[in-house]
């Protein structure tokens, strides 16, 4: 038997306790061992993994809350009761639940390990009659602190075995598993007095903000950041703020191999260190794209790999290990990595290194999930380029990620936005029709509201009208969806921008007309015009964002 998404989503969702302005922060001094079982989405802020088991008779999750062990189960175990659970222990804390139609019913059985001033409660929740107690056992047993020794395996399980939660479980209590949204922010690299700062803020506030609701599974909301005015600290922090108030609740990230390997093996963060932390501060979680193919261009390599061949060992260590390096900094945060960008234009004039970068690709996955197997990887294609020239086969050949990332603009000859705004609203279920059975992500999707390509502020309005109506009939496969973004851009770093997607001697940097109509393609995607003035798509945005996440 597999449980319907709906009930996973319920059952997701029953662990979400907390709901406050503050800062959950994931402790670098905790590992554990998790279950070789499918990643799925958490709208619960304090979640750092959730995952169901093959069957889908099973679900684990890993929440990290900045309060005291015993605070926190406190409160995991009232929420509980005030929901109608039965609970069947205190410590360790178990409990049963049934859903809504009292069709199924579920037990939860908690493990709780203190470290860094940080609570983790791991919890595996089954169909009661299916629990798999051997796995939940093997689960918790593996969880500890890094500072001390790992368990041994065989002596923590038969020390958990003996806990009041495995005695015989009969009688449940009628109940309605409902959960609270929490927007509280992810953190892990601020100051210690902050942090501690934050975490008394976290618990003192839990009292006044346990408004429930029902539980469903939505895709996450996404818009690409870009700042008002100049590059600097206020207006970068401003946006990254005004992302999160106007609904997002993820964003993008984009590396450049050569920008952060600056020797073998020798990286510099500060770049990543300071959007990150960013984002880290707003409450955004992260989609990141790698560039090792950026359109139609291959991204840079350090130089002493620029001529090898795709299935070359030593490029595809090393390029594992870059990326190895960039989620053991940050996987608090990245919950999607994507290797490459809108590829298939790349392909296209490369047809014959396909197979090979499927080999590429393959290695790199096996070589991440090994390490971090909750991170769901996969390549980003640009749908109107798929469309256009009919290329649908290179999609085909390289959609063997976890995930499928997509890019959409439906524009016109040189890049003319005089089409009907519907037009998103019908690609978007085209690929939603693309993907069949497989989890897919949109990357960026845009209009342009300037008048120099055709554009307007009405036809963008009406363009994040049909954004938000494909998102309400969407397929639960959509794990997330972005709108690119924010603010318009600055006409000279436009220029600047768009001059990095062509090569000296290409159709595009022969043409200055051409090009200059790129630059404006690039530079006036914004929700909000680049003096900080809002358009009406903002204020569309807003609306239906709000109405999204309920």
């Amino acid at each position: 038997m597999s449980l319907p998404p709906k009930v996973l989503a319920i059952i997701c969702l029953a662990f979400t306790v907390v709901a406050c302005n503050n800062t959950a922060v994931s402790s670098s001094d905790f590992s554990m061992g998790y279950p070789d079982w499918t990643k799925k989405k958490s709208n619960d802020r304090l979640n750092v993994v959730s995952m169901t088991s093959p069957d889908h008779q099973c679900y684990f999750d890993l929440n990290v809350a900045p309060a005291p062990a015993d605070k926190y189960r406190g409160l995991v175990e009232n929420f509980m009761k005030g929901q109608g659970a039965m609970i069947l222990t205190a410590d360790p804390l178990t409990y049963e639940f049934d859903t809504q139609d009292r069709k199924y019913i579920f037990l939860a059985k908690t493990h709780i390990v203190y470290c860094g001033k940080m609570t983790h409660l791991a919890t595996v929740t089954c169909v009661k009659n299916g629990y798999d107690n051997e796995q939940a056992l093997r689960i918790f047993a593996s969880m500890h602190c890094d500072g001390t020794s790992a368990p041994d395996p065989v002596a923590q399980i038969s020390k958990l075995a003996q806990s009041p939660a495995d005695v015989d479980l009969s009688s449940v209590t009628e109940v309605v598993a409902a959960a609270t949204d929490s927007n509280l922010d992810s953190q892990s690299t601020v100051a210690k007095t902050d942090r501690e700062s934050k975490a008394t803020e976290a618990t003192n506030a839990v009292s006044t903000m346990m408004t429930s609701k029902p539980g469903s599974a939505k895709p996450e909301l996404g818009i690409i950041v870009s700042p008002m005015g100049e590059f600097n600290h206020e207006n970068v922090t401003k946006a990254f703020k005004l992302v999160r108030q106007g609904g997002a609740q993820i964003t993008r990230h984009y590396i450049t191999w050569t920008d952060v390997e600056t020797g073998k093996g020798t990286y510099d963060w500060k770049g990543s260190d300071y959007m990150i932390g960013r984002a880290r501060a707003a409450g955004l979680r992260l989609t990141v794209a790698f560039h090792i193919i950026r359109t139609a261009i291959r991204g840079p390599r350090p130089a002493d790999l620029d001529s090898r061949d795709w299935q070359d060992p030593e490029l595809i260590e090393r390029f594992s290990a870059m990326v190895l390096a960039f989620l053991d900094r940050y996987k608090d945060i990245v919950d999607y990595v994507e290797v490459g960008s809108e590829v298939n234009a790349y392909f296209e004039r490369h047809e014959d290194e396909i197979e090979p970068y499927r080999e590429f690709f393959s290695a790199v996955r096996n070589n991440i999930k090994a390490k971090h197997p909750s991170v769901s990887i996969g390549i980003v294609f640009a749908y109107h380029e798929l469309k256009e020239s009919n290329t649908f086969a290179i999609y085909e050949r390289l959609n063997i990620g976890d995930h499928d990332g997509f890019t959409l603009y439906t524009f016109g000859d040189n890049f003319a936005h005089t089409k009907d705004p519907k037009l998103v609203f019908d690609a978007l279920n085209e690929i939603a029709q693309l993907t069949g059975d497989r989890r897919f992500g949109l990357e960026e999707v845009g209009w342009i509201a300037s008048p120099s390509l055709g554009g307007s502020d009405s036809s963008q309005r009406e363009a994040v009208k049909y954004f938000f109506d494909f998102i309400e009939q969407a397929p639960d496969r959509l794990e997330f969806i972005s709108w690119f973004n924010l603010h318009d851009g600055r006409e000279k770093d436009c220029d600047k921008i768009a001059r990095s997607f062509s090569r000296p001697g290409d159709g595009l940097s022969r043409n200055p007309d051409k090009m200059k109509l790129f630059s404006d393609f690039i530079c006036y995607f914004g929700l909000r015009r680049n003096d900080g003035t809002a358009r009406p798509a903002w204020d569309e945005w807003v609306k239906r964002a709000k109405i999204h996440n309920g």
